[in-house]
């Protein structure tokens, strides 16, 4: 009996600890988060997935701590949905400082991330636009490993994260002739289509 109870105690400290709970506790908000670091690279990585022959381009070293704004899982059958399972829109710097203190409604959907106030006076308190704009941006996930891939599937929104890897372009080509291209934004000042980060994240931990 004592030694059932033992392993239900270390196998829910196991799930607290890959949750990001416990130790790794769940921030509204958060100071002192700087830009990501991105750092120019090269190289590349070869993968094979339903019929494509994908390579995968390493634009910069990428380097974030952030606070979880929002996450989207996309669990269907199409070849972005498997290269990138879950979408984390990911905020630092002032607007994660502040997140808290103001009406933010986070979402996501179709690869995009949305965000609204209940009022323009309220945004015009923060900055504006551009606080927002400058400070988050979405992330299409592509993890490393299997490794990553279970550990991204267990974040959450409002915990602070810190992952390390590469912004990538993504090119393949199927056997029947028809290609694919997911380019990375290698930015954070801009927005709309073609703004996202394509994320190849080789580890994660939380802070």
């Amino acid at each position: 009996m004592k030694k059932s109870l033992i392993k239900t105690i270390l196998i829910l400290a196991l799930v607290l600890l890959l949750s990001g709970c416990g130790s790794n506790y769940a921030h509204n908000s958060v100071k002192g988060l700087g830009q990501p670091i991105q750092k120019k690279a090269s190289g590349q990585i070869k993968l094979e997935l339903d019929d494509y022959e994908f390579v995968i381009s390493k634009l910069y070293s990428y380097d974030i701590t952030a606070l979880v704004l929002s996450t989207h899982n996309y669990n269907g059958f199409s070849v972005d949905d498997k290269l990138s399972p879950r979408d984390f829109a990911l905020g630092w710097g002032k607007l994660a400082e502040i997140n808290d203190q103001h009406d933010f409604h986070w979402s996501q959907s179709g690869r995009w991330y949305h965000w609204k106030m209940d009022s323009w006076d309220e945004a015009n308190a923060i900055g504006g636009t551009q606080v927002v704009s400058y400070n988050s941006a979405n992330n299409h996930i592509i993890p490393a490993d299997e490794t990553v891939r279970t550990l991204i599937k267990t974040v959450k929104v409002g915990e602070c994260v810190h992952m390390k890897g590469y912004l990538v372009n993504i090119d393949g080509m199927k056997s029947d002739g028809r290609d694919f291209h997911w380019h990375s934004s290698t930015t954070r000042e801009d927005s709309g289509g073609g703004s996202c980060e394509v994320f190849y994240v080789e580890s994660i931990e939380w802070k």
